[in-house]
């Protein structure tokens, strides 16, 4: 079932810097920080692809929180976001459009931060996000 959004999971509380990081994301999004198994789906029209685990550690250092995943339902994907003073905040939820599969954000589970960021080419992805994002 697909969350009510517009550009993202959370805008609706209106909260600025949220607008704000995520006008950064749009700039900082590439193919290189696109998780390889995804590069395929990657383009300028859909940024999201494959940016959800380093947008949601990015997210955490910005803004604090907590790192959550839930599974996408039929797959094997693993979708990761945040919870922000008790909120869900997905800053990469539109990635689902593609497919209209979305993952339940209410039926989630902890991240930690460390796991994540030593998995596959994560840490390196994270990186370059990071770079992307302070010079947006």
């Amino acid at each position: 079932m697909k969350p009510e959004y517009r550009r993202y999971v959370g805008e609706e509380f209106g909260r600025p810097e949220f607008d704000e990081f995520y006008e950064k994301m749009l700039k900082s999004w590439d193919e290189q920080t696109c998780s390889p198994r995804f590069r395929k789906y990657f383009s300028p029209s859909l940024p999201t692809v494959g940016q959800c685990t380093i947008t949601s550690v990015l997210a955490q250092e910005v803004f604090g929180g907590e790192i959550v995943s839930s599974k996408v339902p039929g797959t094997q994907i693993v979708h990761s976001f945040n919870i922000i003073d008790g909120n869900i905040v997905d800053f990469a939820i539109s990635q689902f459009e593609r497919e209209g599969v979305f993952p339940d954000l209410s039926d989630n589970f902890p991240r930690n931060r460390d796991e994540m960021l030593a998995a596959g080419d994560n840490f390196e992805r994270f990186l370059r996000l990071k770079s992307n994002y302070e010079k947006a």
